[in-house]
């Protein structure tokens, strides 16, 4: 076993580990990484995520050589990023980790260890015996491995840069979705008595005034519910984005619930001489999640189908049990959607270029707040689309969904 007892040397860090990178015994920690909660977990821990695979792939060199050294990983440290370049050697049942600031600190370490470990000197020399036989290869070369150095730490520069812009982005990113949701919040009052107010004088005043003044007011209120209506799509998309999205799920019959929606949108069909079929099976299906938000997506999904169909036509919905999950479909036989355009429909603020065919708005943020939804059910939502002959668009619930939690951007 090395002593952890060392002589004055550089700055850096070293300790052994098992196969895999546990760490069994820190023997140097000049940059205090490492606390003793540590001990029997992977050092990778401690990395940024871009060096994790990089770790593996150390220890493995270190496996199957015997020794490696001059790998570049970033550790957290202070909620800041440090590279240390890490060497490694094969000890007996050990294997011995040190990393510095730079290569030549890194070996300066594994020196101090030779000269103080006996036991071990045999395998640390091989690794600068492995770094004697790079350099004398190099032969002329080693301008151009110095070269190579600055352009990894010019890399690494780089990839700290990217991650502080990052964090900053993320940052902006949250605060935007709050302004977001603050403004929508704040603009959803006074539509909605805008709406019942426009609504009020309609049923009131619709034989005292003229065609002029009642194009006015119908005006008013669609225009009106349409807004009030992107707003809440605002505050929904706003709270997803900022992982707010907290499923409420209960065990619940979704035969019974679907049949029970299906019947409150048949009356908006009847509006286009839209018939809706249903297929489902007799007997209940009881499965856990949140009704209020799995009736926003098929309510979602049967209005764009109502908005897509021709009058005097119909839409098939599905209920069908699969091996582990339920899938419901509903089925158009509309316009249909180009395939270049399937996979963008379900992006915030993405429209396809299809039309609803009585000039129906859409705010284009319904399928990014079901795909959402339904992930967080842990189900997941597609699209078959026949371009020219209608869409199916389908959403599946597993019968497990315990595990679902808040909904991350």
């Amino acid at each position: 076993m090395i002593d952890s007892t060392m002589s004055q040397m550089e700055q850096g860090v070293a300790f052994l580990c098992d196969e895999v990178g546990r760490i069994s015994t820190v023997l140097r920690d000049d940059f205090q990484l490492f606390k003793s909660t540590i001990q029997g977990l992977p050092f990778s821990t401690q990395l940024d995520r871009e060096s994790i695979k990089k770790s593996l792939l150390f220890m493995q060199e270190i496996k199957s050589e015997g020794a490696t050294f001059g790998w570049d990983m970033n550790l957290l440290f202070h909620n800041q990023i440090v590279t240390l370049h890490f060497s490694g050697a094969h000890v007996q049942d050990h294997y011995l980790v040190v990393g510095a600031l730079s290569l030549s600190q890194s070996l300066i370490l594994l020196e101090e260890l030779m000269k103080i470990n006996n036991d071990h000197v045999n395998v640390i020399r091989e690794l600068r015996k492995m770094q004697s036989r790079i350099e004398k290869s190099q032969g002329d070369d080693a301008s151009h491995m110095e070269h190579m150095y600055s352009m990894n730490n010019d890399l690494v520069s780089l990839q700290r840069e990217l991650t502080k812009k990052n964090n900053e982005l993320q940052l902006l990113h949250d605060q935007k979705n709050q302004f977001i949701g603050m403004v929508a919040h704040d603009l959803r009052n006074p539509l909605g008595v805008i709406m019942a107010f426009s609504e009020f004088l309609l049923n009131e005043l619709t034989p005292q005034l003229s065609e002029r003044h009642l194009r006015f007011l119908t005006n008013i209120k669609k225009t009106s519910r349409f807004m009030h209506e992107l707003v809440e799509d605002i505050l929904d998309i706003s709270k997803i984005e900022s992982g707010n999205l907290n499923l409420k799920n209960e065990y619940c019959d979704i035969v019974d619930f679907l049949k029970n929606i299906v019947d409150m949108n048949a009356v908006l069909a009847q509006a286009k001489e839209i018939e809706i079929k249903v297929s489902m099976p007799d007997e209940p299906i009881e499965l856990e999640f949140d009704a209020l938000k799995i009736e926003q997506v098929i309510n979602n999904l049967i209005s764009n189908a109502i908005k897509f169909s021709q009058r005097g036509s119909s839409i098939e919905v599905y209920l069908a049990k699969e091996e582990n999950q339920v899938k419901i479909s509903v089925v158009d036989h509309g316009q249909g959607i180009p395939q270049n355009e399937s996979k963008e429909v379900f992006k915030p603020f993405r429209k396809s270029l299809v039309r609803a065919t009585e000039g129906e708005k859409s705010t284009g943020l319904g399928l990014a707040i079901c795909r959402n939804i339904v992930e967080g059910h842990n189900g997941r939502l597609g699209i078959i689309s026949d371009y020219g002959h209608g869409a199916t668009f389908y959403f599946t619930l597993p019968y497990a969904t315990s595990d679902a939690g808040p909904v991350s951007p």
